[in-house]
């Protein structure tokens, strides 16, 4: 370390060691008492750093100093109070839908603000270990050791990710971008629900398809945006099918769909007096919102239903569906049929 950096860093006393190799230590300012973390950093990328400083970002840690000496980095860095999210995992095991929706939406703020910055940042190693709930319970991102902005690059220079969250691409398939962070969203909203990576086991109810989407290997087939991942997990879950993800295209072609079903309702549909004719009618309104509610997995619907999403082959997943779906209608039947003649 050359004479200049030991000057700068003299007046940072070091307080504890946070991790075994000593690269990671809580310091205090000599003059100012602020308590801070440093670190020493081998692979990094000091032009983030310097965004970084420059630019605050809420669930992101400031930036205070960063020295740049042969080949590593010092970073000092505010410290942040509260506990990892794999200890808070680890301490309360599978969390409710509703707090683990809740923490997975305040990080996308957060990566929202990353992924939507002039020159957009991906973070690559976004992991249980790497966030910490403050103590009002707000995520934030500590760890940029992997992050980088985004390029129209072919592929990673670098191998970087931890096995389990990185994405595919990671490994050299493609360039990560946006949509590695999603991946690695979906990782973490699963861990929360389940305790479990989605290979091991994919929570059900209305988050399997969430988790699904961000997850899977393709990253054409992911949320185009953490925008939209926002507003998977939002609690948007009242809005009819089509509407939830505020995706415009989908909206759309929700309305063509609904018209039509309207259209299909006004013409066979018979309110009269006539007991087989009133059956008939409602029975047609009940399948038609059946078929939309299990088709559009409207409050998790589908996703509750028994064996639908205990099978990973598509064909086998397909047969349980129409099947779950047949059954449904059944059921309906058979409690119009005993509505009417009571």
């Amino acid at each position: 370390m050359s004479p200049q950096v030991e000057q700068i860093l003299s007046i940072y006393h070091e307080l504890e060691r946070l991790d075994e190799q000593g690269k990671v230590t809580l310091v205090r300012h000599s003059e100012t008492g602020l308590i801070a973390v440093r670190k020493v950093l081998h692979s990094y990328n000091a032009e983030l750093y310097q965004y970084l400083r420059k630019n605050t970002i809420e669930g992101v840690p400031c930036i205070y100093e960063y020295i740049e000496d042969g080949d590593f980095l010092v970073v000092i860095e505010e410290y942040i109070q509260g506990e990892t999210l794999r200890r808070y995992m680890e301490e309360n095991g599978p969390v409710p839908e509703k707090k683990a929706r809740d923490i997975v939406r305040k990080l996308c703020v957060t990566l929202q603000k990353l992924h939507g910055a002039p020159k957009p940042i991906v973070c690559r190693d976004l992991k249980p270990e790497n966030i910490i709930l403050k103590d009002d319970g707000a995520p934030v991102i500590i760890d940029f050791d992997a992050g980088k902005f985004v390029s129209k690059e072919n592929s990673d220079t670098r191998l970087l990710g931890t096995m389990g969250y990185a994405a595919p691409e990671q490994f050299g398939f493609a360039a990560s971008d946006e949509r590695t962070d999603i991946y690695a969203v979906g990782v973490i909203l699963n861990e929360l629900l389940t305790g479990c990576k989605p290979n091991e086991k994919v929570a059900t109810g209305v988050c399997h398809k969430i988790i699904v989407r961000c997850t899977n290997l393709d990253p054409a087939a992911r949320p185009d945006s953490i925008r939209e991942v926002r507003r998977m997990v939002s609690g948007n879950r009242w809005y009819p099918p089509g509407f939830r993800t505020g995706n415009p295209v989908n909206m759309v072609v929700a309305i063509i769909i609904y018209v039509i079903i309207l259209a299909f309702l006004g013409y066979t549909v018979d309110w009269s007096n006539k007991t087989n004719s009133y059956l008939v009618s409602v029975l047609w309104v009940l399948i038609v919102l059946w078929t939309v509610a299990f088709c559009g997995d409207y409050l998790g619907v589908r996703s509750r239903v028994p064996l639908v999403n205990e099978h990973s082959e598509p064909v086998a997943q397909l047969f349980m569906c129409l099947f779950a779906w047949a059954a449904g209608v059944f059921l309906l039947a058979i409690l119009v049929a005993i509505f009417v003649r009571v």
